[in-house]
């Protein structure tokens, strides 16, 4: 199956003006659905000596349900993945995921409702975490991108407990709009 996503040049100056000011926050209003979801989420990338963190939170209100989770992603100099880390409370109910490096495998790990399951999976350079409402993943996604145009990605979703390889294509640039403003994006594709 192909999927189809735009890479705004915006959001690789906010990833690298996050690095720059060492956990400068960057918050985002989340609206779907003709106002069915609504929400903020509110991340920063921190530079350390040994790589990158990535921590946030995310409020989401569905309807009646009110959703609030936190993330925390640990990432190698190299921006490979070392842990991921999901807390949710989805109207009271407690879930976790969490996702790790353990020699050359990723170990994946659901909870929720007292019950858990776990699964690994092969480890390579370029795993990269996609949780598709953390947008900090995304500057991930990008930055992986950007350092190696056409290498091949390991998604891991940690949630379903899946991963999956794929290898970004660039397509062309076209306009769109942002706050009402035009800005140029390029598309990119992942089988």
């Amino acid at each position: 199956m192909r999927r189809s996503f735009c890479v705004l040049i915006f959001a690789v100056l906010c990833a690298t003006a996050a690095l720059a000011a060492d956990a400068a926050a960057n918050k985002f209003t989340i609206r779907s659905g003709n106002g069915v979801l609504n929400g903020t989420e509110e991340y920063s990338i921190q530079k350390k000596a040994d790589g990158f963190v990535l921590t946030g939170k995310t409020h989401l209100e569905v309807g009646r349900r009110t959703i609030e989770f936190a993330h925390k992603t640990t990432l190698a100099t190299d921006w490979s993945l070392v842990r991921y880390e999901l807390q949710v409370n989805d109207n009271g109910q407690e879930q976790a995921v969490e996702a790790w490096r353990d020699g050359a495998q990723i170990q994946m790990k659901a909870s929720a409702a007292g019950q858990s399951m776990d699964k690994q999976a092969l480890f390579t350079p370029t795993t990269v975490p996609l949780d598709n409402l953390v947008v900090a993943h995304y500057a991930v996604l990008v930055e992986q991108v950007l350092r190696a145009p056409g290498q091949t990605l390991t998604v891991l979703v940690p949630q379903r407990l899946a991963s999956l390889k794929t290898a970004p294509a660039a397509g062309g640039e076209e306009m769109a709009t942002l706050l009402g403003k035009p800005v140029r994006v390029r598309r990119y594709t992942m089988e």
